[in-house]
């Protein structure tokens, strides 16, 4: 039986403990600890298979030749939620060899170099997490720059850099921090992109840490996650809105959760950043008259997250005279009852006075929900075949406007009949703006005021602007 004796911990400059144990002893720990963690065991038995082991675990680490199998071992340990003993175990050999842990993450050695700087990570992020966040902040301050590489590069997975690169960008320094959190945004999206499109495991951590971001934000991730991932393309869509939601928390903490409680809203970057900051800046204030931009919360192509710029264009010219509420449907209940909570907010003080409204359409159709169902769509023919019923329940909707508002549908195909549905709106609800054709892209607003009222000039990418008003179209090419 050969016996392991350990000179140094290999780090440059500093002696270590004597490791001495055999080889086989440790042969029979590592595999004790593979079959244990293959198998699932009991989480007592694991504990006590591990704590009369802890001085061999410990000169473990600090062996070169050993230590992959020694901090894989710690790891399970501190991962075993269901026994704080087998936490608590773990945690103290991670604090007191935190020295050469950091020397394998820095420097790996042996043959599975990823593996081993990934083991360490997880090992700090777990202390950090139960133990010490400042003795762990430090350490990935210190590798900072590690952290910042492609994970394929660094060999950290996913989910230990989020979290490494949240612990140093909780640092006194504020450059630092500043760097850390730059690095976590621009590394979001290439982490997202690869586990979503590895289905799996991949993707189980992804979501775990989405949820996670959300949670620690106050804001309930399962309806927003549905939202997302039902969007196409889903990674591009989660990336987007979990960016633009932790840039808007940092300056308005909070807003996520009252933005989507009281609007609907779950797709936060389709929106300019200014126009959701001041929706809720001035939630509580009635002075200005307003104006609404309602969507569909569900968008299977993606095709909402192309009118940034419009509406940016469209706050501009509107600021200081009147405020922007946007709010996100599922269904055409939900339609009224959002409409009917913005009235009991402001309708005393004032009505609205135009909508910017989205939805996938076609010339008799505007979704608004996440099927084709009856429930989740306007359609001229259901409107048709009950015309005096469903007429006189739009015009009881109409009292949620002012007189003569105008709506602008920004729905593809909408105006392209005489017999369609936009025409069918304008007959309760005034001045109805419609793309003629599918569109796509950013519409552009230009508007003017006369006599107290806004005049809307709209132009959609690849189609004309057609208008009705009260169900006929001014514009004389219009299709029928």
């Amino acid at each position: 039986m050969t016996e392991i004796k350990g000179e140094g911990n290999g780090i440059p400059g500093q002696q270590g403990p004597v490791s001495n144990f055999t080889e086989a002893e440790f042969e029979e720990l590592s595999s004790e600890l593979h079959s244990n963690a293959l198998r699932s065991p009991d989480p007592e038995r694991l504990y006590i298979a591990f704590s009369s082991k802890k001085s061999l675990l410990s000169q473990a680490l600090r062996t070169d030749d050993y230590f992959n199998s020694a901090i894989e071992v710690i790891n399970i340990l501190e991962r075993n939620s269901k026994m704080e003993s087998s936490v608590l175990l773990g945690l103290d050999l991670v604090e007191e060899n935190l020295d050469v842990i950091e020397s394998h993450l820095s420097n790996p050695v042996g043959k599975d170099t990823l593996k081993t700087r990934n083991q360490c990570a997880e090992a700090i992020v777990a202390f950090g997490q139960g133990r010490d966040k400042r003795k762990a902040t430090e350490i990935f301050v210190r590798n900072l720059n590690l952290l910042k590489l492609n994970y394929l590069e660094s060999g950290v997975s996913p989910i230990v850099t989020f979290a490494a690169l949240e612990m140093a960008g909780s640092s006194d320094d504020k450059d630092t921090a500043g760097k850390a959190d730059e690095a976590l945004t621009q590394m979001m999206d290439h982490y997202l992109s690869v586990a979503f499109y590895h289905k799996g495991h991949g993707q189980e951590i992804a979501i775990r840490f989405i949820r996670d971001k959300l949670n620690n934000l106050g804001i309930d991730s399962s309806e927003l996650i549905d939202r997302w991932l039902d969007s196409s393309p889903g990674v591009f869509v989660v990336s987007e809105n979990l960016n633009a939601l932790v840039s808007l928390e940092k300056k308005r903490p909070g807003i996520g959760t009252l933005l989507n409680k009281q609007f609907g809203i779950c797709n936060f970057a389709r929106y300019p950043e200014e126009m959701l900051i001041a929706q809720y800046d001035e939630v509580d204030k009635t002075d200005l008259p307003y104006g609404v931009i309602l969507f569909n919360s569900f968008d299977h192509n993606g095709a909402f997250y192309e009118t940034r710029k419009g509406l940016n264009s469209l706050r501009k010219q509107l600021k200081g005279k009147y405020s922007l509420r946007v709010v996100e449907t599922n269904g055409k209940l939900d339609i009224v009852k959002r409409l009917h909570k913005l009235s009991r907010k402001y309708g005393d003080s004032h009505k609205i006075s135009f909508a910017i409204v989205g939805g996938h359409g076609d010339k008799n159709t505007i979704e608004f929900g996440k099927d084709d169902s009856s429930e989740q769509r306007l359609s001229y023919p259901e409107f048709f075949i009950d015309s005096v019923f469903k007429r006189e329940r739009m015009a009881k909707y109409s009292g949620y406007f002012t007189d003569n508002p105008t709506i602008v549908l920004i729905s593809c195909s909408t105006g392209k009949s005489e017999k369609g549905i936009a025409s069918l709106i304008s007959e309760s609800y005034g001045t109805i703006i419609a793309p003629s054709e599918d569109t796509a892209g950013s519409s552009s607003f230009k508007i003017t005021e006369e006599g107290g009222k806004l005049f809307f000039k709209v132009k959609f990418p690849g189609a004309k602007t057609i208008t009705f008003i009260k169900g006929r179209p001014i514009d004389p090419n219009v299709q029928t």
